[in-house]
């Protein structure tokens, strides 16, 4: 380069040149090309980051990152690109592990905001029709019953089938299955939370309001036994009627 090209180059009108001519190229299909693909280089970006570096390092350099960061944020190139890194497989399994953190640190805070809404819709029309339909299902009702079981009791829906297997479907006390085709009840010590055996529904009862009480059981089938009702009970429990 000659001096005299070099001097109206570094000249006012040679600038504004040269510069409409740079953004001339950079808008054709070739300069859009030849610049995508210095972008995807090392060199490009080892370059961007020493910027970047030296931008940080004083605080107007800060508020000019951070203008050009807002005003990126508004072009259509930015949210295309966002949209495409939202569906990528990486942004699921970062916002999946970010979500599951900030929950297990937050988890009484979240149940306390959500409990008047999950309230107020549960006690909705809506609310009470999503949950009988739900419930009505297969899928409803096992959900439900492994929650329960762990809720009330501790034990998991494995435990339970165990134990009905072990008691060959039939209730611990009577030797009975459930009335109306109703799943046997856990049976529990109300003081300590022990689970004992399997149920139905009439012996769960009778414990229930007997209170577990030895003394009153007993006085129960002396009672029976007066007014001679034992006989007929006992038939039907030989016979399984």
């Amino acid at each position: 380069m000659t001096d005299k090209m070099r001097a109206y180059r570094n000249s006012p009108r040679g600038k504004e040149v040269t510069k409409k001519a740079r953004l001339k190229y950079l808008a054709s299909a070739k300069g859009k090309a030849v610049r995508a693909a210095y972008c995807n280089t090392e060199v490009f970006r080892e370059r961007m980051r020493l910027k970047a570096a030296k931008l940080r390092a004083t605080p107007e350099g800060k508020e000019k990152l951070r203008l050009a960061k807002a005003r990126y944020k508004l072009t259509e190139k930015y949210k295309a690109t966002q949209a495409e890194y939202i569906r990528s497989p990486r942004h699921r399994a970062l916002h999946a592990i970010a979500k599951a953190k900030y929950t297990a640190a937050n988890r009484d805070r979240i149940n306390r905001d959500r409990l008047p809404t999950a309230r107020a819709y549960g006690s909705s029309a809506k609310g009470k029709a999503v949950r009988a339909k739900y419930m009505a299902s297969p899928e409803g009702k096992i959900k439900y019953t492994k929650a329960y079981l762990k809720r009330t009791y501790g034990m998991t829906l494995e435990q339970y089938t165990a134990q009905v297997l072990k008691q060959k479907g039939v209730c611990a006390i009577c030797g009975r299955v459930n009335r109306a085709g109703r799943r046997l009840v856990v049976d529990h010590d109300h003081e300590t939370g022990k689970v004992r055996e399997l149920l139905c529904d009439p012996c769960n009862l009778v414990l229930g309001y007997m209170e577990d009480n030895v003394a009153r059981l007993q006085a129960a089938i002396s009672y029976v036994h007066k007014h001679g009702r034992h006989l007929a009970r006992a038939t039907e429990l030989e016979y399984n009627i």
